[in-house]
């Protein structure tokens, strides 16, 4: 599958090549991924991401409503809390 973005403009908004590999290389992995977009993307729309996380079995897609590219920069929090609920936490020795 050849992913690519047409903006109404008629530019290519993702690097289709990016995603493909992306696909191709965690296909196959067994740990969990998350995944979480910007609802309102406009340069990775949303479309993207499902296409993503169909091609990936381990992926839990996490649209964040009003938001766009920078979700780290926008809402730190929520990814943070999201992010805890996906990294495993050590065990405590002793």
């Amino acid at each position: 599958m050849t992913w690519q973005v047409i903006e109404p403009s008629g530019r290519t908004s993702a690097r289709p090549h990016v995603t493909n590999d992306a696909a191709a290389r965690l296909r196959d992995t067994t740990l969990p991924i998350l995944v979480a977009w910007g609802a309102d993307d406009r340069a990775f729309p949303p479309a993207l991401a499902e296409r993503f996380c169909d091609e990936v079995a381990t992926v839990e897609l996490v649209m964040i409503p009003d938001r766009r590219t920078l979700i780290y920069w926008d809402q730190p929090e929520r990814l943070a809390e999201l992010t805890v609920g996906v990294v495993p936490r050590p065990v405590a020795s002793g």
